[in-house]
């Protein structure tokens, strides 16, 4: 009796043994191999890559004034500084990896590049603050475009490119201030009226929503197609701007 309770007993043990066993054993039946720990973090890797992969796009800038800044530390190490040449060709890479390849982040890190290069040519930070933008940092775009703006007033692209990352904060008021300087660079220009319309329709000014969008459509921009319907619902197309006067 106690040899049978003694051999169930041992029955028992071995099966937990040998049930243990099966999760340390590979698909060959030899023991498998422990995850070792980089390869654990690895299998969460996805997103710390990416954050690391556009730190390091975006190394060797400072974006913490209302500009940028070359951070000198960093940037030395960096060759060919004053280059001409090579700063343009990291431009024109940058432009392709933004609006070919949609690589953002390559886009950055080469348009980064560039401006560490040669640091007073406007265009390299519309480049960065655009690549900036479409990546989603806000802030640090509005930054590169207010530095562009800073050493060319007058640099169109650059004044459009900063009002529409600035209406895309949310910041009415500033974003109607920097929509209405684009229009003292070029008052023909369809899609400033379009946006204004659109901005003093949320300022409930109605009056001067209908006198954009009246100048929007002269100049042949194409407003949201129930942008009209909306701005009657609020008020309804005063009679002389219908009749095509007060332009």
């Amino acid at each position: 009796m106690q040899i049978r309770r003694l051999a169930a007993i041992m029955f028992i043990i071995c099966g937990l043994v040998f049930s243990g066993c099966k999760t340390c054993m590979d698909s060959n039946g030899g023991p498998a191999r422990t995850q070792s720990a980089g390869e654990a973090s690895a299998s969460l890797a996805p997103e710390n890559f990416k954050e690391e992969r556009l730190a390091e796009a975006m190394r060797g800038l400072r974006y913490d004034s209302e500009g940028v800044e070359v951070d000198e530390s960093m940037a030395a190490q960096i060759p060919n500084r004053g280059d001409a040449d090579a700063a343009e060709e990291a431009y024109l890479q940058g432009r392709e990896m933004l609006f070919q390849v949609n690589d953002r982040v390559a886009a950055i890190s080469a348009f980064t590049r560039a401006v560490i290069l040669i640091p007073d040519v406007p265009r390299y930070y519309a480049g960065l603050g655009q690549a900036l933008r479409y990546k989603g940092k806000m802030q640090e775009a509005l930054a590169a475009f207010r530095t562009a703006l800073a050493l060319d007033p007058e640099y169109f692209e650059a004044r459009r490119q900063f009002a529409v990352a600035v209406q895309m904060t949310g910041k009415y008021e500033e974003a109607l201030s920097a929509w209405e300087r684009v229009i003292d660079l070029d008052p023909e220009f369809g899609e400033a009226h379009g946006r204004l319309a659109i901005l003093s329709y949320y300022m409930a000014d109605y009056i001067e929503a209908w006198q954009h969008v009246h100048r929007a459509e002269r100049l042949e921009y194409d407003l949201p197609s129930q942008f009209r319907s909306l701005l009657e619902a609020k008020m309804p197309e005063p009679a002389h701007f219908a009749a095509g006067k007060g332009l």
